[in-house]
């Protein structure tokens, strides 16, 4: 693997999964797109980051609506 690319993935603390995602991509790539990767990373790994944040805040509100409809429901079900 290209070391320099190891280093950003340190750098931006990028985890294992979109390590292993991105050097499947990267892998398939021609050298042009690959240094165009490395020269931009800075802004690829923004863009990780907002979207992970952006996934977590929805998966919030998604858990904030569900959970008072199941806790609803086991009351209804333990009074039946």
């Amino acid at each position: 693997m290209d070391t320099f690319l190891e280093k950003l993935f340190d750098k931006y603390e990028i985890v294992e999964k979109d390590r292993y995602e991105i050097l499947s991509i990267y892998s398939l790539l021609p050298d042009f797109k690959k240094q165009r990767i490395l020269d931009n990373f800075d802004s690829l790994a923004i863009k990780l980051k907002t979207i992970k944040e952006e996934k977590i805040k929805e998966e919030e509100i998604i858990l904030d609506n569900i959970i008072p409809d199941i806790e609803k429901i086991i009351e209804e079900n333990k009074t039946s």
